[in-house]
């Protein structure tokens, strides 16, 4: 079973050129990188992001491909060296160390720092055990497909014991879960809270969330704890089955973790009359109603609000009638910036990925409409 599991390092190199990718699009999915947050620059910059996870990648896979070459070096049958035996013990411990250690890091550098004001201590813990508990039900599976294709003959007690470590990991994956969960609603730090109000009070997040529960714990934990109190079974479809719904439910989780923090800003436009004057104002709305607050001037007309990617700014169409120019207005301060100042109106502001540019339609004539591009900010 152990050559069955190691085959699973062909995926080592498809991983490297992965993490290459997320390199490149580290601008766009954290705030960080186009917004340095003061108290977290000594950690949080890309340098020093750069160095501890390439180090991290080169030493885990490095162990972890020597390890695998040590195993495969071993002759069916033979009787091993101590010296051989030492070095793969050596080996093997050094690679759950690296394994451990790189993960947490991952957890801690590359998802919790996609919201970089929210802070958790057991999300790299987290991240290690739901990753061990994919990784083991993948050992299961592979060892139930090789036999199935009869290139191994490995025994149902056998299966049966890495059915217990993924029924282990998937008891571990929600005990860590409701571990954070416990210490945040005690506490209740809105700088915490916001993280699970975000993804477990509002939808789709929160449908999403009950599918994880159900499909990933529940129905594979009471199926799995009838499966190990009895006779190893020789039939493995349902087995099979409860591995799929695990690997789905991780994989949901992974988009409940990511795409809530990669969520626009939600804005609303408050409409009131003062006096027969009718006025509107943008509204940045919280996790809860009472947390909704005003922001920017009020005005006759105000539309099409875009927030750029790190939340700071809004590009909105602004005026005091029916024509409207483009403004750019702070979400922290409420200070408005004019952009444009055409007779005739510029409209629908696009803001590009690295909210250097914006694209807007503009009215060049009564029957011609043109798509202009213009930049702004920092070059």
């Amino acid at each position: 079973m152990k050559g069955i599991a190691l085959t699973t390092a062909v995926f080592l190199p498809i991983s490297c050129v992965l993490f290459l990718i997320l390199f490149a699009g580290r601008s766009v999915l954290y705030p960080w990188v186009r917004t340095p947050v003061p108290v977290k620059a000594a950690w949080l910059n890309v340098p020093f992001m750069s160095l501890r996870i390439g180090l991290g990648v080169a030493l885990l896979y490095w162990v972890a491909l020597r390890f695998s070459r040590a195993v495969f070096d071993e002759q069916p049958g033979a009787a091993d060296s101590a010296e051989a035996r030492n070095r793969r013990n050596r080996l093997a411990t050094a690679l759950l160390v690296l394994f451990v250690v790189v993960l947490s890091l991952w957890g801690f550098d590359l998802v919790m720092s996609l919201d970089p004001k929210w802070y958790s201590g057991l999300l790299g813990g987290y991240y290690v055990v739901s990753t061990l508990y994919t990784g083991f039900g993948l050992v299961a599976f592979l060892t139930i497909r090789a036999n199935a294709r009869g290139l191994t003959s490995v025994s149902p007690s056998a299966i049966q014991d890495v059915t217990k470590l993924t029924f282990a990991m998937c008891v571990m994956w929600m005990y860590f879960f409701f571990s954070q969960y416990l210490v945040i609603w005690y506490g209740n730090v809105p700088v915490e809270t916001k993280f699970f109000l975000r993804r477990f009070f509002n939808d789709p997040w929160r449908t999403m969330a009950f599918v994880i529960f159900i499909v990933g714990w529940l129905v594979p934990f009471g199926y799995l704890l009838k499966r190990l109190t009895g006779r190893p079974p020789t039939a493995h479809k349902p087995l099979v089955v409860i591995l799929f719904m695990g690997w789905a439910a991780i994989f949901l989780e992974r988009i409940l973790l990511v795409f809530p923090a990669l969520a626009p800003v939600p804005l609303a436009i408050r409409t009131t009359d003062e006096g027969g004057e009718h006025l509107e104002q943008l509204v940045l709305l919280g996790e809860q109603p009472a947390d909704a607050r005003p922001i920017g001037p009020r005005a006759a007309w105000i539309r099409s609000p875009t927030v750029s990617r790190d939340g700071r700014t809004v590009v909105l169409e602004l005026g005091r009638d029916a024509v409207r120019n483009l403004h750019r207005l702070d979400v922290a301060t409420g200070a408005v910036q004019p952009l444009t100042d055409d007779p005739e109106g510029n409209f629908e502001p696009s803001l590009s990925p690295d909210g250097r540019r914006i694209a807007f339609t503009a009215f060049t004539s009564t029957i011609t409409v043109a798509i202009t591009s213009r930049r702004f900010g920092p070059r």
